[in-house]
């Protein structure tokens, strides 16, 4: 059975609009269990995480979101994913990799880069830190696609430490890494600033980096490696 049309239809609208790549959330199904939201009754809108697929439109938001809205919607498997995305000329992401095992099937799947990630500790209670799977990631990928890395990163120590533990941590400064993954740093310095908040966000972090290096004795990000940081035993 192939892709349903109106994923297709998702893909073709994607290239039309110039996008080059698609980044593709992996492993959240369904959003996670949050009590303190249920505790304040939180109960958003659909139409505000849905504004891209308007309700009478061609495409039911229950079949892109799945069991985000509807529990017994069916969940894909790799062969699904690949097949869909076997039908599009853009390269593509898989978003939530924690594990080697899943990380490898990702690339067979046809992924050019994996992200790890595990969302900033907001889905699966008690899933280990996007860092400390890192390693295992990069291993299992070795160098058949890129690995970013997501979840944790607040300071420019962070994007060093992931570049010395095996990512392709994000560029934003051409800085000499591939990919620069900020997810709430960008959203505060956003909220503060607008645009320019943003920008302030990437000059921090650029400081930040560039004194690391210095103090680590390393002329830029293409000198760091595993010997730049010590795991902890634990």
């Amino acid at each position: 059975m192939g892709p349903p049309d109106n994923f297709l239809t998702m893909l073709r609208r994607i290239e039309d609009a110039g996008y080059q790549a698609v980044c593709l959330t992996v492993d959240c199904p369904t959003g996670g269990w949050r009590e303190r939201n249920m505790r304040n009754r939180f109960d958003p809108d659909p139409a505000v995480i849905t504004g891209n697929y308007p309700m009478d439109g061609d495409v039911a938001p229950e079949e892109v979101f799945g069991q985000l809205f509807t529990k017994t919607a069916r969940v894909w498997g790799w062969d699904d994913l690949a097949g869909l995305m076997a039908r599009t000329p853009l390269p593509w992401m898989a978003k939530g990799i924690l594990t080697g095992e899943d990380a490898d099937a990702a690339v067979r799947a046809g992924a050019s880069a994996v992200l790890v990630s595990n969302h900033g500790g907001r889905q699966l209670d008690g899933a280990p830190a996007a860092f400390d799977q890192l390693p295992e990631v990069a291993e299992a990928v070795g160098d058949r696609a890129r690995i970013a890395l997501d979840s944790g990163v607040r300071r420019g120590s962070d994007v060093v430490k992931a570049l010395a533990l095996g990512a392709d941590v994000v560029k934003a400064l051409a800085l000499g890494a591939d990919v620069v993954v900020l997810g709430r740093l960008a959203a505060y310095g956003l909220g503060a600033g607008g645009e320019a908040g943003v920008r302030r966000v990437h000059q921090l972090l650029r400081g930040e980096i560039e004194t690391i290096l210095t103090l680590l004795g390393r002329g830029g990000v293409r000198d760091i490696g595993p010997d730049a940081v010590r795991q902890s035993a634990s």
